[in-house]
């Protein structure tokens, strides 16, 4: 008699041939013996047993499979890098705006305090301070479309949608759908936000169930925000540690951008982007090859 339980916890892709290859593992506990027995499951069908080398040999394989989803992006950006860099750079400098924007009118706020005529100071100075950053928020708020613009144009690059995908128009697209786009990010803000107030580890791990959600948004206009946010989560069932792996190998470009006080992360940006748009073409054709099964 044997209780099965299988946790599909990496998944390995092999490009020979044009074939995926989903590894598994099988934790099976046999009540006859009272004892546990380890099996690995490949494409859901062939169980075997394999040797701890035969498994780290198909870790490298997955590790290659991410260099494979960085020379993609370094592909659609090929010709286009400038581009690409002056459309991240007109981005920060929007966004840069609207915080100007939003601690002018914080002070403003802040200013008519002294007219304010009562004993009880250290209230006036409470309400004061409680409105302190209200504008700016609101401001954050009305700018999340275009920060949507800004990442999901990297999809229009990938999909050769235009001649010029990244036309600094294509930024301010949020705004046809803003209420369905601004409440989808605020719900996924705010997820994120509760769950590394647990800890780190669940943090993370919420953050990548969500990765998704901003071209699930694009590319599926009749969905809810709560629809997006679990279509998300559906599509990064066996995903998540190969995104977390992906974001890691970008840590070094980081550093060596701090060396160019900043400059190289015009180019940094555009390259993190395009490879995530790719990996999400990559989940979205894996999700929908699973449900025609």
């Amino acid at each position: 008699m044997l209780y099965s339980k299988e946790v599909k916890y990496m998944i390995n892709e092999f490009y020979d041939n044009g074939y995926n290859v989903y590894l598994a593992t099988i934790d099976e506990f046999d009540f006859d013996n009272n004892c546990f027995k380890r099996v690995y499951k490949v494409n859901d069908d062939e169980i075997l047993t394999m040797t701890m080398d035969e498994v780290n040999e198909k870790i490298k394989v997955m590790i290659s499979s991410l260099s494979q989803l960085r020379a993609k992006g370094r592909a659609d950006l090929s010709g286009r890098w400038n581009e690409a860099a002056m459309f991240t750079f007109v981005y920060l400098i929007v966004m840069g705006f609207v915080s100007a924007l939003g601690s002018g009118l914080d002070s403003l706020v802040l200013g008519p305090r002294t007219l304010v005529y009562t004993s009880d100071i250290s209230y006036v100075n409470a309400v004061s301070e409680s409105l302190s950053g209200v504008f700016g928020i609101i401001l954050t708020l009305l700018a999340l479309p275009i920060g949507w613009g800004y990442s999901v144009a990297f999809l229009g690059n990938h999909r050769a949608e235009s001649d010029d995908p990244f036309d600094v128009g294509n930024m301010f697209v949020g705004y046809h759908d803003f209420r369905r786009v601004t409440l989808t990010l605020i719900l996924s803000a705010i997820i994120q936000i509760l769950f590394y107030c647990l800890l780190i580890i669940p943090g993370i791990w919420m953050s990548l169930r969500l990765a998704l959600v901003q071209y699930i948004l694009r590319d599926n206009p009749e969905l809810s925000p709560n629809q997006v946010l679990r279509l998300s989560a559906e599509m990064m069932y066996g995903y998540k540690w190969k995104l977390f792996l992906l974001m890691l190998t970008f840590i070094g470009w980081g550093i060596l951008c701090i060396f160019t006080l900043g400059i190289g992360y015009f180019w940094l940006a555009p390259y993190i982007d395009q490879t995530m748009a790719n990996f999400y073409e990559e989940v979205k054709a894996d999700y929908e090859g699973r449900k025609g099964e």
